[in-house]
């Protein structure tokens, strides 16, 4: 018994003694003072990313780099310049601060550096752009807040993905991408040039752009060996209001779906050739509410208070099932250009209290089941003000009970 009772002391005592070694090799509990580094990171200090006689900091070996607070700028200088690809800067919510005579805050030096990530802070008041990444490819900005820089707040190059920055009264556009290049969650606003420009084949989404001295969101061809390539890009989700120019803008086989386009100084929505909007809505912009080039189509739009038409178009587009209200020129308008006009199927659209309801100023169209209602100062002949010769189905003056049984009439009432 006694050897038992020892056994088992023996075994207790083994066991405190073994949790409190445990206890004191876990350290301690309170971490010191300051900003908690990224692990396996470097800091950006003049002792490991000494720069030189246009660089604050110079990045030269790929790795993790981060701020350990605010820095302001020197004359002459960049804040950091990446010379070599492989590299995230994380700004970890401090301020990278430019000031008269200073150069871009970031800057990539290496012609088409791969894997560059800048993330989590704000960069402010430099004298070139805020971020100028437009020489490397795929560079990823996350999280940046970019303002008052002399030029773009940021800008990137081919495949780039910019999501969940703002950029606001910069100098020039607020955030500039090259081509395949996505835009997402961002706000823009008060910049000097466009809010968001993107070339060939990028997506905007999700963003909102206001007043900006030229367009919202500006979606553009490129130039090459002067040769036009078609931009392929879409806005989808966006905002955009009160902008100096368009509120988007896009060239040649854009896709614009599920925005708002309102007090813009031009066309609410512009886009050219061979282009689809769709599930959008303008209001009071100072000019069309949305004018689309040949070969596009524009459905289930809804159009209000346009200084101009509601909706524009000139060669072989579809424009169905939109409403366009309140608009001081034509709720539908199939206009003559350059290149001519007709070949379009004007469908389903509701047209009412606009200086005319469907104006069609040239033949060869084919336009059915429209409903028109108090256009002009006398609806029956401004409801539907048709030029040329069409395919059409009847137009059908009433009130009160619908009698006719053609399904490709047109009311006016």
């Amino acid at each position: 018994m006694t050897s038992r009772l020892f056994r088992l002391s023996s075994f207790i005592i083994v066991c405190v003694l073994t949790g409190t070694v445990q206890w004191a090799i876990a350290g301690d509990l309170n971490p010191p003072p300051g900003a908690i580094a990224p692990t396996g990171s470097t800091p950006l200090l003049t002792s490991t990313t000494p720069g030189d006689a246009d660089s604050l900091f110079k990045i030269t070996q790929p790795g993790a780099y981060y701020l350990r607070g605010n820095v302001t700028g020197t004359i002459g200088k960049i804040g950091i310049e990446i010379a070599v690809g492989g590299v995230t800067v994380d700004l970890g919510g401090f301020e990278l601060a430019g000031a008269a005579g200073t150069l871009d805050g970031i800057r990539v030096t290496l012609l088409d550096a791969p894997n560059v990530v800048v993330r989590n802070g704000a960069i402010r008041g430099w004298g070139g752009y805020g971020a100028d990444t437009r020489i490397a490819n795929g560079v990823i900005y996350q999280n940046l807040n970019a303002s008052n820089n002399t030029l773009d707040g940021l800008r990137t190059g081919k495949g780039s993905v910019v999501t969940g920055c703002t950029a606001s009264n910069n100098g020039s556009d607020g955030i500039d991408v090259d081509e395949g290049s996505t835009v997402s969650n961002c706000t823009v606003q008060g910049n000097g040039g466009h809010g968001i420009q993107a070339n060939v084949g990028s997506m905007v989404t999700g963003c909102s752009s206001i007043n900006n001295t030229v367009d919202g969101i500006r979606l553009n061809n490129k130039l090459n060996l002067a040769v036009i390539v078609s931009s392929g890009g879409s806005v989808v989700d966006c905002t955009v209001n009160g902008n100096g120019d368009d509120g988007i803008q896009g060239d040649e086989n854009t896709t614009v779906a599920r925005c708002s386009a309102s007090y813009n100084a031009d066309d609410g929505i512009q886009v050219g050739s061979g282009s689809m909007v769709t599930d959008s809505s303008t209001s009071n912009n100072d000019d069309d509410g949305i004018q689309a080039g040949r070969g596009s189509t524009v459905t289930n739009c809804s159009v209000r208070g346009s200084t101009g038409d509601g909706i524009v178009v000139t060669i072989g587009c579809l424009v169905s099932g939109n409403n366009c209200r309140g608009c001081q020129q034509a709720g539908v308008h199939v206009a003559v250009s350059g290149a001519g006009a007709g070949g379009n199927r004007i469908e389903g659209n509701n047209v009412s209290d606009n200086a005319f309801g469907i104006l069609i100023d040239a033949a060869g169209n084919f336009i059915v089941q429209n409903s028109a209602s108090g256009n002009g100062l006398v609806p029956a002949v401004t409801n539907y003000s048709i030029t040329g010769i069409q395919t059409i189905g009847p137009i059908i003056s009433l009130t009160g009970d619908i009698t006719s049984t053609n399904p490709w009439a047109n009311f006016s009432y």
